[in-house]
């Protein structure tokens, strides 16, 4: 890994060269966090470029200051930081036992929204955003995988594909891979080598997806493919009707090597007792909920979940029922109404089918699993904000 670790350190002194043009700062620094994210054990170098990339733009106030004030009128961006904050400030009124402090809560939110600005800035100033996420996330994930394996680490636990890092459980790796399908969906080829490549990733992001047997991206990758078939642009009938018979000899192919079988077996991995006894709970400070610093862990509800299941879970597994828990009614209107603005962000777009799949990406990966949108877990950045990020900038001219 030592290699690995010099040719870092010579990206991020690349990385400084680069800077002293302003617009470079966020068009090479934000695809150098995304890949450090994915491809290393540990966040902590992504973290280090992350902190340098807000000193070097506070340094060139003057060049984005106001790029990042038009940002500041999208309702989207203002409904998100609403819902940041909440959740932030509920350290000060949650219920103990405690995850960690309120200052480091706090600190979470606010590194939670700078890389959302950081996402809308990136998109904004690169013509060829989708196309370069694409392949940063694909690579990050190809990286992690190897690491994992030079590591000795074993990538099929239990018969289902796994990373280590932020994408150290089936479900996250896979939830990672459903937002770069659904970018690589929408990309408009500009020549059959890049069509090729793109395909052939495409493909390796797809086996991912299938190989970690989880069915909220499974779902959710279902979803994806069928608002992609049905709003794909000028593709003819027979055309569809390949791209349908090739779904189908997939998950035929699914099918007999035992992977369907596998998924029934893991049956509803205990999610409806999990939900009930979250919900149970929220009665009892229903306003503003337990807060999001409650260690879900060491409750109530976690050991009445133990009860019937023996195992401890350290997190309601979905986002909205979370926001009930950690937030009360309060909590939950809010997240309500941000949801609620992405619709009508959808509804308003030009270009409905990528919107909707952006939505039904964000909506089915945190529905089954998650319990909060600000949180020092990195993947929650890739699986719900870059998506938010994306539909923010939806109507920019010219994003490819």
């Amino acid at each position: 890994m030592s290699v690995v670790y010099s040719r870092i350190q010579y990206l991020i002194t690349e990385f400084y060269k680069a800077t002293r043009e302003p617009r470079q700062i966020i068009r090479i620094g934000y695809p150098l966090i995304i890949f450090l994210l994915l491809a290393l054990p540990s966040t902590g170098y992504a973290r280090d470029v992350f902190t340098i990339i807000i000193l070097l733009c506070l340094w060139n106030r003057k060049h984005y200051a106001p790029s990042t004030k038009k940002l500041l009128k999208s309702p989207i961006l203002t409904a998100g930081f609403v819902l940041i904050v909440f959740i932030s400030l509920s350290a000060y009124w949650s219920q103990p036992p405690f995850m960690h402090s309120p200052s480091d809560q706090i600190r979470n939110g606010i590194g939670v929204f700078l890389f959302l600005i950081g996402s809308c800035l990136y998109i904004q100033q690169e013509d060829q955003g989708i196309r370069w996420l694409f392949w940063i996330i694909g690579l990050g994930l190809l990286a992690n995988l190897l690491g994992t394996w030079i590591d000795k680490e074993n990538l099929f636990p239990g018969d289902r594909l796994r990373g280590y890092g932020i994408v150290n459980n089936p479900i996250l790796l896979a939830s990672v891979a459903v937002v770069q399908i659904v970018l690589g969906l929408h990309l408009r080829f500009s020549n059959l080598r890049a069509k090729i490549a793109e395909i052939i990733m495409l493909i390796i992001a797809l086996g991912i997806v299938l190989l970690s047997v989880s069915r909220g991206p499974i779902m959710a990758l279902a979803a994806v493919l069928l608002i992609w078939f049905i709003f794909i642009p000028n593709i003819k009938s027979a055309h569809k009707l390949v791209i349908f018979l090739a779904i189908c000899g997939i998950v035929s192919v699914v099918a007999y090597i035992g992977l369907g079988d596998l998924l029934a077996k893991r049956g509803a991995s205990f999610r409806p007792i999990i939900w009930q006894e979250t919900i149970r709970a929220s009665q009892e400070h229903w306003l503003i909920g337990w807060g999001w610093i409650n260690d879900f862990s060491k409750s109530l509800p976690s050991e009445m979940i133990a009860r019937h299941t023996g195992i401890n879970f350290v997190h309601p597994h979905s986002l909205l029922i979370g926001a009930l828990y950690y937030g009360g009614m309060v909590g939950l209107l809010i997240h309500l109404v941000f949801f609620g603005i992405l619709i009508w962000q959808v509804a308003q777009s030009e270009r409905r089918g990528f919107a909707l799949c952006l939505l039904a990406a964000i909506v089915l990966l945190t529905m089954t699993d998650t319990y909060t949108a600000v949180t020092k877990r990195d993947f929650v950045l890739l699986i719900f904000w870059l998506p938010v990020a994306l539909l923010i900038m939806i109507r920019r001219p010219g994003f490819r």
